[in-house]
Order: structure tokens, then C-alpha cells, then sequence
């Protein structure tokens, strides 16, 4: 890719959507650098679960999960995906359109730069990597390869 990637091109998942399907038509290492380099600096959903110390009381409306700081605390918990070989994969989407409604309906849905998604995942027990997109034109990257990406320059 010529042009410089900055944040903001990559606004929407669009170009990030349009670079990922590059490299799986033709994986050469120009589009593997485009497409890496684009997950770098992209945002991307990430549904989660939101717990409190106390399970079934609500977070914003309970004063009862208030730590000695003044501050409630909350618990944010990712979802795992399981392929059909048993192997574990966090999802993330690059759009809120590339979301199954129905999947989204039992998750509260974050924005996450794709690069914390990369150390969440590799702390995440039983994790081999991210799946982005899986309900639509997916693609998965083991956490073996997020060196690569930690590597690429803008």
C-alpha cells in the first residue's frame, strides 16, 4: 500500500474489510504488510460480558460493588468462540454490521485498538489467536503471528 495508514482511514472497518480480503485472494507479503499493518492501528468491536463482584446486581444503577477507592468495579469478560476442532479464538469484528444480531444480543459490545485485543487474547486461557469477522468473511490470526504485527512500521 502507497499511502501512509492513519486511524482515521480506518474508521469503519471498510479499508481494514477491503485489505483483509486482498490478502486472502492473493497472499503475497505486499497485501500480508497492508493488511497487518491496517489491524495495527484499526479499532474493533469486542463483545463482552460485564460482571460485578455480586452476580445478578446491576453495575451502573448498585452502589453495592463500590470499592474502598470510591470507584465501582466492574468485570469485563470477553468472549471465547469455539472451531470445530476445539480450539479456542477471541472474536472481534471490524463493524457493528459484520455482527450477528442474534450472537450480539447476549453481549455489551466495546471498541478495542486491535493491538490490546492481541495481549488480551494471548492471556486469555486455552486462546490460540483472533478471529475477526466470524460470522461473515472471517479470518484468524494465531497469537504466534501477533510478533509480526508488533513489528510492522506505519
Amino acid at each position: 500500500m502507497k499511502n501512509k495508514l492513519t486511524p482515521e482511514m480506518l474508521a469503519g472497518g471498510k479499508l481494514l474489510r477491503k485489505l483483509m480480503k486482498a490478502f486472502k485472494e492473493k497472499q503475497t507479503p505486499e497485501n500480508l504488510g497492508g493488511f497487518f499493518r491496517a489491524l495495527r492501528l484499526s479499532t474493533v468491536i469486542v463483545p463482552v460480558t460485564i460482571k460485578t463482584e455480586i452476580d445478578g446486581i446491576d453495575p451502573i444503577k448498585s452502589n453495592l460493588n463500590v470499592g474502598s477507592d470510591g470507584q465501582k468495579h466492574v468485570k469485563f469478560t470477553p468472549d471465547k468462540v469455539k472451531d470445530s476442532e476445539g480450539n479456542f479464538y477471541l472474536p472481534v469484528f471490524t463493524s457493528i454490521d459484520q455482527i450477528d444480531k442474534e450472537y450480539a444480543s447476549g453481549f455489551k459490545l466495546g471498541e478495542m485498538p486491535f493491538v490490546q485485543c492481541m495481549m488480551m487474547a494471548e492471556k486469555m486461557s486455552g486462546v490460540k489467536g483472533i478471529v475477526i469477522d466470524m460470522n461473515t468473511d472471517s479470518y484468524i490470526i494465531l497469537n504466534q503471528n501477533f510478533s509480526i504485527i508488533r513489528r510492522l512500521e506505519d
